[in-house]
């Protein structure tokens, strides 16, 4: 099942990669809310069109991937629409490559591709240590606790990767007035959503774990409100490292963006792993708020050694 939905985005990659990239032009091209519309519209458009191929052609694990893949292409055709009526900052160009080029691309893209490789593979061996520790009913509360996180990441992410290219472009122009007020706004705006979460998740954590398993047994009520409760401290210092990770790539210091994603997605949780799995599944839910602790303290050790160079606040 899991090749044939591969195969499936495979065939339809060279068309749908280009969705990061139009996304990108799009707001570089101060069109945000265009950017907005097109990622709403992918998913909406994906979920009627994965329903429809489900419950009434029955296709099947292909068709959940066919339909994706259409709502993303279709989505990279109206982001093109208008670069192609040549109505945007942007326009197309005969490509120029050159080495230097393409190591700068390379460079700062670095941080965001070992944020999902490295992470990735944190999380597969977080996975083993829990199907260990806790069995099937430790993995179900963890995916719950991914559920969850993919709700208010996104939000996150989206709220200071949107800004990126406003302040790279106010930080070329030596408006650094300007990009103090879009980074205090930015880090603002990700601790407001973080802690609003760790309210919501005190609030009701079991009406959170029921909402993704609606059959959940007292047990696995039990250990998510555990769970949760660890996860708040995640909420509460995680954001502060990604700005930070995120500010830099925007003001074109890939160095320090990549040695904090690094340690934050891969050495930190990997480190915690083996330090705390003595403690059972306890050791387990301490993982990612001690790995997103260190990575806080990193963040904020190299915004005091290199403030001359980040300028961060003035």
């Amino acid at each position: 099942m899991a090749m044939r939905y591969l195969q499936i985005y495979a065939v339809f990659s060279p068309v749908t990669t280009l969705l990061v990239a139009v996304d990108n032009f799009l707001k570089i091209s101060g069109h945000v809310r265009r950017s907005l519309v097109i990622n709403v519209l992918m998913a909406v458009l994906g979920a009627a069109i994965e329903l429809f191929f489900l419950a009434v052609l029955g296709l099947g694990t292909w068709g959940a991937a066919l339909a994706f893949c259409l709502s993303m292409a279709t989505c990279v055709f109206v982001g093109f629409w208008p670069f192609f009526r040549r109505r945007m900052t942007l326009d197309f160009t005969r490509p120029r490559f050159s080495l230097p080029m393409t190591v700068t691309i390379v460079k700062c893209g670095m941080s965001t591709f070992l944020a999902n490789v490295a992470g990735r593979i944190a999380s597969i061996y977080l996975n083993i240590v829990l199907l260990a520790e806790g069995g099937e009913m430790a993995v179900s509360v963890w995916g719950v606790l991914m559920f969850v996180d993919g709700f208010m990441m996104p939000l996150v992410y989206g709220s200071i990767d949107a800004l990126q290219p406003a302040v790279g472009y106010n930080w070329g122009a030596k408006r650094l007035d300007r990009v103090h007020g879009l980074e205090r706004r930015c880090f603002a705006t990700a601790a407001g959503i973080s802690l609003a979460m760790c309210v919501l998740i005190n609030v009701a954590p079991d009406q959170l774990t029921m909402l993704f398993i609606g059959n959940a047994e007292p047990a696995l009520l039990a250990e998510a409100r555990t769970a949760f409760r660890f996860e708040t401290i995640t909420y509460l210092t995680w954001w502060f490292s990604f700005a930070v990770q995120s500010y830099a790539t925007a003001i074109g210091r890939p160095r320090l963006a990549t040695i904090i994603t690094f340690l934050r997605t891969f050495v930190f949780p990997m480190t915690a792993i083996f330090l705390l799995r003595p403690l059972g599944l306890t050791g387990v839910w301490l993982v990612l708020p001690a790995s997103c602790t260190a990575a806080v303290g990193l963040a904020a050790i190299i915004m005091l050694r290199h403030r001359d160079e980040l300028r961060l606040f003035g």
